[in-house]
């Protein structure tokens, strides 16, 4: 199945990753010994054509910019003041060329183990269902690191709540969110620039979730066949086991 013609894609790369505690931007960082992002735009590049990735720079963009290009041939979006993730992907539909159906989302530190499979899977299944965003979820126990997902009683979507607030919200899931998405093009640039600034000060992708849900738009919710492609990458103790997993790959 080729999906290149109607699907764009977006690697947000632009953060300089605080927790690895290191000068060096966080995407560089090797996973057997290539950059983490070149591992991204490896699994996106079998399902998407290069020529509609779009990777979002800003902290070392240049060096980022730099050594990408040795290796590759898509298209760059500078973010000049990283303000969160629906600003990366608001800098990035401005750049976007042409009306594709739809966009997929990922951030370049934890789509390293996407296979061409689940990628594939992913996006036909937001294609055939055509609703207004498409999130990937997982089962995973114990994670208090990233946003978690409720659903009502049917299954469907009821709410995302990010990590900096769920962790005093009294609220229990071991549902989270991968941080990767499909989103309806169109859909994206009407509702992108109602995403509000939030109490951490930036704006979060998550919340046009809620802006979807508030419109009554239609959310699916897509969950990971193998939890082992979901590996997130922060620490330097996380990019020791990625690692480790790639090794064992």
């Amino acid at each position: 199945m080729s999906l290149n013609q109607n699907i764009a894609a977006v690697i947000m790369a632009a953060g300089k990753g605080t927790r690895m505690k290191a000068d060096l931007v966080k995407v560089l960082h090797p996973v057997a010994d290539k950059p983490m992002v070149f591992h991204s735009i490896n699994n996106l590049s079998k399902v998407i054509s290069s020529k509609n990735i779009y990777v979002v720079i800003s902290y070392q963009g240049d060096l980022v910019k730099k050594q990408i290009e040795e290796q590759f041939n898509l298209n760059f979006v500078y973010q000049q003041t990283p303000l969160g993730t629906a600003d990366a992907v608001k800098c990035a539909l401005e750049e976007i060329k042409g009306s594709p159906d739809a966009i997929l989302v990922v951030g370049a530190d934890d789509s390293v183990f996407y296979s061409k499979q689940t990628l594939t899977k992913f996006i036909s299944s937001h294609l055939k269902h055509k609703p207004s965003i498409t999130m990937m979820t997982l089962i995973k126990k114990e994670d208090n690191t990233v946003a978690k997902i409720f659903r009502d009683k049917d299954g469907n979507f009821l709410e995302i709540v990010e990590n900096f607030r769920y962790i005093n919200s009294g609220k229990k899931s071991n549902e989270i969110g991968c941080g990767a998405y499909v989103f309806d093009f169109a859909w994206t640039k009407e509702n992108i620039g109602k995403v509000s600034l939030s109490e951490n000060g930036e704006y979060l992708l998550t919340d046009l979730l809620e802006i979807a849900r508030q419109n009554r738009d239609k959310i699916s919710l897509y969950k990971l066949d193998n939890p082992a492609e979901w590996v997130g990458i922060n620490t330097p103790e996380e990019l020791k086991i990625a690692n480790l997993l790639m090794k064992q790959k």
